[in-house]
């Protein structure tokens, strides 16, 4: 399960954040990154199963658009995970978009349905933005802050109602 993809983010932080070890972690971490900061690490690793981290190391967690990857039944070994290697007092924030479209057209809809029944076959949850909430409460997570943006697809009609948009929900969680 991968999750630093091409490590813009990780190599994006470790040169900000001179002072702070940023881990990577992927199935196939990135290739040599020219001018790589000495802060910056990659480990090899599936996120759905232990990660080679000591519990309790990690001040923050940084994971966006894992929805598409994550399986339904993988998600509280992933979050009970964060936990573990997070410390007390750390921080993990999640971005995830809605796998729909809000106020589709015809076309878009038909989309949509093909896209759940294909979320169903690969067993992954196709309204996971609306369930993660009672997953990080029932895992112990506390002080959940939850921020939705609305991002246009298209021109935006007056009409507030008709806009189509994709949802993005952002879980800022400090343990």
């Amino acid at each position: 399960m991968g999750c630093t993809g091409n490590g813009i983010w990780a190599l994006e932080m470790a040169s900000e954040q001179l002072n702070c070890k940023v881990i990577g972690l992927d199935l196939r971490p990135p290739a040599e990154q020219q001018g790589k900061p000495k802060n910056l690490n990659y480990q090899e690793a599936d996120i759905t199963e232990t990660w080679p981290l000591e519990s309790g190391s990690v001040d923050y967690i940084f994971q966006r658009n894992m929805g598409q990857s994550i399986q339904k039944d993988q998600w509280p070994h992933v979050l009970n995970e964060m936990l573990r290697v997070l410390r007390p007092g750390g921080t993990i924030e999640l971005v995830e978009a809605d796998l729909w479209h809000h106020n589709p057209g015809p076309v878009q809809r038909a989309f949509d349905e093909f896209y759940q029944q294909q979320c169903t076959e690969l067993g992954l949850d196709f309204a996971f933005t609306e369930v993660i909430e009672k997953e990080l409460d029932a895992i112990g997570f506390t002080e959940l802050d939850q921020r939705t943006l609305d991002v246009p697809i298209g021109e935006w009609p007056q009409d507030s109602g008709k806009k189509r948009k994709k949802v993005y929900t952002s879980f800022l969680i400090d343990n």
